[in-house]
């Protein structure tokens, strides 16, 4: 689908920002031997917040509108609103989540997920070399942060 996508728009360069990208870097990887990953990291305490608001704005849209669960699920989203499932990269990590959620706790079982993806990330970055060689980390409040871009256009 990717080379495909590339072909019709006469490509280069295929980006895709996606949560469960991360869980894939090492299929991705076997697929696009010249493949680069960004992996930006944003703080745990504001990226654990959004989570929390991203998934009670979409219970909400749910409630108001039945088709939004069968879209996501459509789109093989399944990280907000009612139908949701951890992202689970070890057997332990996501049962850990799910009690977290079973019991209302939407910020320990998001900062559990936090962990769990970045815990990976680090895992593949310490024990899987020559992926770790196309893996670039940065922080997610660099990217957010122009004040760089404006230094420079006063130059």
């Amino acid at each position: 689908h990717i080379k495909k996508l590339l072909l019709v728009r006469k490509g280069q360069r295929y980006l895709s920002k996606g949560n469960y990208n991360l869980c894939r870097i090492e299929y991705l990887s076997a697929m696009f031997p010249d493949a680069l990953f960004i992996v930006p990291v944003r703080h745990p305490v504001t990226h654990v917040y959004s989570l929390v608001r991203e998934h009670r704005l979409f219970n909400e849209y749910s409630e108001q509108d039945g088709r939004v669960p069968i879209c996501l699920s459509a789109a093989g989203h399944y990280e907000f609103g009612p139908q949701r499932v951890p992202i689970n990269l070890s057997g332990e990590g996501g049962l850990r989540i799910t009690h977290a959620w079973e019991r209302g706790d939407e910020f320990r079982g998001y900062a559990i997920q936090w962990a769990v993806v970045y815990g990976f990330v680090a895992w593949l970055m310490n024990n899987q070399l020559e992926i770790a060689k196309r893996i670039l980390v940065v922080r997610y409040e660099d990217f957010c942060d122009n004040r760089h871009q404006n230094e420079d256009q006063e130059k």
